[in-house]
């Protein structure tokens, strides 16, 4: 089927690759569906892998005051998650938050570069960007070489540059708990262990991989001179 102008074309394109992404997101997120019961169909909070306060659905991870007043916004409206939250509430949280993330990646790519560099990306180089604004506390400005790395289409750097995890502090190590369950930092000894995150081996084989086995075929020039050159092998052979 047919759109009548490329804004169209361009527009469904978008949301297609914002879809597929979301797909995508929904297996790295959660693919084990923890906290959602198959008998009434509804998700409940479940705990964070990382810690402090509970997830639910796809990697929303709960505020303090979300887990207090068991409300969450969706669309704008303040919904009571007591009981559960529906599939529907459950993928509209995940597209809201999603949308939030680009807006937050593009805000901050944007901010150290510009519009125009922002532009010049791929569609899957945004999404790549925006998985970190979603995931990574403190966002995709945490990363500021794998982001220069994309800009500049330098995808070794990027490769370098693009893995996450978190330390995994316990009592005797340099973190302790505070009165809210959270970890912070203490000036006493110990041990703590960074654990590099199982999703960083998809988002290499999704957004990264891909474009490492992209050969650089030179300008166009040169382009035009090797299919010359191919075409008459057998004269200078």
């Amino acid at each position: 089927m047919g759109y009548p102008d490329a804004v169209t074309a361009e527009a469904v394109s978008r949301q297609k690759q914002k879809d597929s992404y979301i797909e995508w997101l929904k297996k790295e997120e959660n693919e084990g569906k923890a906290g959602y019961d198959t008998n009434t169909k509804l998700w409940k909070p479940h705990s964070s892998p990382e810690g402090g306060e509970d997830t639910i659905g796809y990697g929303y991870k709960l505020t303090a005051a979300e887990q207090k007043s068991q409300t969450v916004t969706i669309n704008g409206k303040s919904v009571s998650y007591k009981n559960g939250l529906n599939n529907s509430q459950i993928n509209d949280m995940i597209e809201q938050e999603v949308d939030t993330a680009f807006k937050s990646a593009k805000s901050v790519f944007v901010k150290k570069y510009s519009d125009a560099d922002w532009n010049s990306l791929s569609e899957d180089s945004k999404y790549l960007l925006t998985d970190y604004a979603y995931n990574v506390i403190g966002g995709v400005g945490k990363y500021p070489s794998m982001m220069e790395g994309v800009k500049e289409g330098d995808w070794k750097k990027v490769e370098k540059e693009y893995k996450r995890g978190f330390w995994k502090p316990s009592d005797s190590g340099t973190h302790k708990k505070d009165d809210k369950g959270e970890y912070t930092r203490v000036k006493s000894g110990g041990t703590h262990t960074f654990l590099g995150l199982a999703r960083n081996k998809k988002t290499y084989e999704k957004f990264i991989k891909p474009n490492l086995s992209v050969k650089d075929v030179g300008s166009l020039e040169d382009m035009i001179l090797n299919n010359m050159l191919e075409q008459d092998r057998g004269y200078f052979a």
